[in-house]
């Protein structure tokens, strides 16, 4: 068999499209991999000519406030049905990890409809979104949308620097985000005041976010007037999702207030892949903490403070610096080994809906 890493090809497209979409079209959704303007790369295996299985993958960075992380999203996992329950699926897997490694990043984070496959391959629930259901009868509870309208090309500058505004988000070029904004199925809407918009919405995209508004930026209230407007333009009524980060305080309690429940979710499964990395990232943000690599087969870290010392397997070192859910479960207990005060973990990165893969 034979791995390789390259730029999108029709064959890897051809089976993606028949394994995750029926026969649909994928490329449009994700430009950043399929266009090759961008840097995103399809790992391939073959057995002679014949494609067996594929994946794709991105580096990217993460900015959480004051702090970036270089990640490596990882998507469209997909087998020929023929030659599944081979390892074939494990083994782009892996080729793509290693790469993302030697990319420098610090881990590999996917959105699985399989949880339990990645789980017996390393990865974790990391992060935490917010996710709130958004009834139509429910429209009447948010801000009035009169000044809504669909977004134009020239808005795009603007939605642009409101994203970027984000305190977490993935680090994004304004090419990336009109490439974005162009994808299947998505409704952008606008507020504008003084001839510029201040606020934006994104409901949909392709074949996994119909009916969830994925993005958004602008003050609260903006931005709940354009759920508002979504609502109000749908030709048939049915209830719409929202996704919040853990940093979006104004919209939680404005959801609270009126009632619209959520729940809180992960943001996806995480593997880590440069132990060392995330010993600098635990030192930065716990500057009274000395780390230790350990030789081990597998990534293992020795985290000491004034009390005590605790090594953390990469499983366990990824729980602690980006908690799923942000329990802290995990932190609690190196705090506990070692006495040092861990009050700025666990980290709460963000992948807006646009930026998935």
């Amino acid at each position: 068999m034979n791995l390789t890493i390259d730029s999108a090809s029709r064959s890897a497209e051809d089976l993606m499209r028949s394994v995750l979409r029926e026969g649909e079209e994928i490329a449009d959704e994700y430009p950043l991999v399929f266009d090759d303007r961008f840097d995103g790369r399809i790992v391939t295996a073959r057995d002679d000519e014949e494609l067996l299985s594929t994946c794709a993958f991105l580096v990217r960075e993460l900015v959480i406030g004051p702090s970036r992380v270089r990640v490596g999203l990882i998507g469209s996992v997909a087998t020929d049905p023929e030659h599944r329950r081979q390892g074939h699926g494990s083994q782009v897997l892996l080729k793509a990890e290693e790469e993302l490694a030697r990319r420098g990043c610090v881990f590999s984070l996917l959105w699985a409809d399989e949880p339990q496959y990645y789980a017996g391959r390393g990865y974790v629930p990391i992060g935490a979104e917010l996710n709130y259901v958004i009834h139509p009868e429910q429209a009447s509870l948010l801000p009035d949308c009169d000044s809504a309208r669909l977004a134009q090309p020239d808005d795009i500058e603007r939605i642009h620097a409101l994203y970027l505004a984000h305190s977490a988000r993935v680090e994004r070029s304004f090419d990336e985000t009109r490439a974005l904004l162009a994808g299947p199925g998505i409704e952008t809407l606008v507020t504008e005041r003084a001839g510029r918009a201040v606020a934006y919405s994104c409901l949909g995209r392709g074949g996994d976010l119909q009916t969830v508004v994925h993005e958004w930026g602008g003050d609260a209230e903006d931005v709940l007037a354009l759920v508002h407007a979504h609502l109000d333009r749908q030709s048939v009524r049915r209830p719409l999702f929202m996704l919040v980060p853990a940093q979006a305080r104004e919209v939680r309690e404005y959801f609270e207030l009126v009632g619209i429940r959520g729940a809180v979710g992960v943001l996806g499964m995480g593997k880590l892949l440069d132990v060392d990395r995330a010993g600098e990232i635990l030192t930065e943000v716990a500057p009274q903490c000395t780390v230790l690599a350990l030789a081990a087969s597998e990534p293992a870290l020795r985290v000491s403070g004034p009390s005590g010392q605790i090594d953390l397997d990469g499983p366990n070192l990824l729980l602690t610096l980006f908690a799923p859910k942000l329990d802290r479960g995990v932190v609690d207990v190196v705090e506990s080994q070692t006495g040092l005060e861990l009050g700025a973990l666990p980290l709460a990165p963000f992948v807006w809906g646009l930026d998935s893969i």
